[in-house]
């Protein structure tokens, strides 16, 4: 500080600097609180606005919301070191899966803790055509890419959530009688250890396993003629769905299309399906979840 400023402020920050002198644990490298080693104590920062545009899958993906976190050892964590992993990252990364992981490469070497993290957050769009008009709109697809490092290994994993049209079974199967349709959301989330010589661009295929959901169930479309909504209400009806027998199609689903989604050598992956039907009569929703290794 020169001139005016120092004269009004530099008193302050020669007490601020005095002060932090005789508290332990204020230097940029070192902390006086180590965390056990028993914890798993995680530090994120949520929801960073990453100006960048990413390619993915033929798509893209602009401003993404990204999280970033550390499994700390210390009581301290460095905010400016988790946005310089994905703002420093060269501008020829644009790969998703590549962005990801090599930000959470740049992570786990600018920023001493025991794990390191990186997600991407982002609203995606798949094309899709009405079943009889063959009009062009976008499928829905809420979209989560994830690095994460720990020691020496690695993981790899994608996150979908995808509307689909259902229909309560009850009833049909309990009464006898019409039953009603909804909205169900799908998500299905893969987590992939990953081989130290693997390419992250190269590896997941998350489109496979949304083409097979839509192929066995009724994606939810936004633009429909009369003769579009026909089929697509007694597709619908074709297979009413429980929550839970929703969970147990969708697993068969990542099972049977492994080798497409997962394009490396085989692995075993574990996998958390989360299916909400959004109901149209009731109050409350209906919610099941699975997990399994595929």
């Amino acid at each position: 500080m020169k001139g005016h400023q120092a004269e009004v402020y530099q008193p302050i920050v020669d007490e601020w600097k005095r002060r932090i002198a005789e508290v332990p644990g204020w230097e940029e490298e070192q902390s006086e609180l180590p965390i056990p080693d028993e914890l798993r104590l995680w530090a994120y920062m949520e929801n960073y606005r990453w100006s960048r545009v990413l390619s993915l899958h033929g798509g893209h993906i602009a401003n993404g919301d990204v999280t970033i976190g550390v499994h700390a050892y210390q009581a301290k964590s460095h905010m400016n070191r988790l946005i310089a992993c994905v703002e420093d990252l060269p501008k020829e990364v644009t790969d998703a899966y590549r962005a990801v992981h090599d930000a959470a490469l740049r992570l786990q070497e600018s920023h001493p803790a025991r794990g390191h993290q990186v997600k991407l957050s982002a609203a995606f769009g798949l094309p899709m055509e009405a079943y009889a008009t063959a009009v062009p709109q976008t499928q829905e697809v809420n979209l989560v890419l994830k690095a994460t490092r720990i020691e020496a290994s690695r993981w790899l994993s994608f996150s979908v959530r995808v509307p689909y049209h259902t229909v309560c079974p009850f009833m049909l199967f309990e009464c006898g009688g019409p039953s009603h349709t909804q909205r169900t959301y799908v998500t299905v989330r893969v987590n992939v250890p990953m081989n130290p010589d693997e390419a992250p661009e190269t590896l997941l295929n998350f489109p496979a396993v949304i083409n097979e959901m839509n192929v066995r169930m009724t994606p939810t479309q936004s633009r429909m003629k009369i003769p579009d909504e026909a089929i697509n209400v007694l597709r619908a009806y074709s297979t009413p769905t429980y929550t839970e027998f929703g969970a147990l199609q969708v697993l068969s689903v990542v099972r049977d299309t492994k080798a497409a989604w997962l394009q490396g050598p085989s692995r075993e992956v574990p996998v958390h399906i989360h299916v909400q039907s959004i109901e149209s009569i009731s109050c409350n929703d209906i919610v099941s979840t699975l997990e399994a290794t595929v």
